[in-house]
């Protein structure tokens, strides 16, 4: 198990993170949302991996960060965490709102294929190691 320790006075939890498509990847961090059934990914890094929103694997009606509308899945090559990844992973392609400092949000798609744990009488976050 990869672990990392959790800030119990910090407002949300944050991994680094790496996503990845056709056309290539980017790191940067994710929100983790026990509460979101699917991950959410910017719509601007879902196309710069080359996942297009254009042509998604579905449509799904989203409600969340102020808006409720539909919205296009994409399927990504592979999103790792600590280490774990997740391949084939989907994720809800969404233009996220000005200023946010996160590439999305790590839903429990995501989180049940990282076999990602909370502890949070511990203060830790683990994955299992791919």
């Amino acid at each position: 198990m990869s672990q990392i320790p959790l800030d119990p006075d910090a407002p949300v939890i944050v991994v680094e993170a790496e996503i990845d498509g056709p056309l290539g990847s980017r790191r940067g961090e994710l929100v983790v949302d026990t509460g979101s059934t699917l991950t959410v990914i910017s719509t601007a890094i879902c196309r710069a991996v080359g996942s297009d929103p254009a042509r998604p694997v579905r449509v799904v009606f989203f409600e969340g960060f102020g808006v409720a509308t539909d919205a296009p899945v994409v399927r990504l090559t592979r999103c790792t965490v600590l280490g774990a990844s997740a391949t084939n992973a989907e994720a809800v392609a969404l233009s996220m709102p000005p200023g946010l400092p996160f590439l999305g949000v790590l839903g429990l798609n995501v989180l049940r294929a990282l076999g990602m744990r909370i502890d949070f009488r511990a203060n830790i976050l683990e994955v299992q190691d791919a």
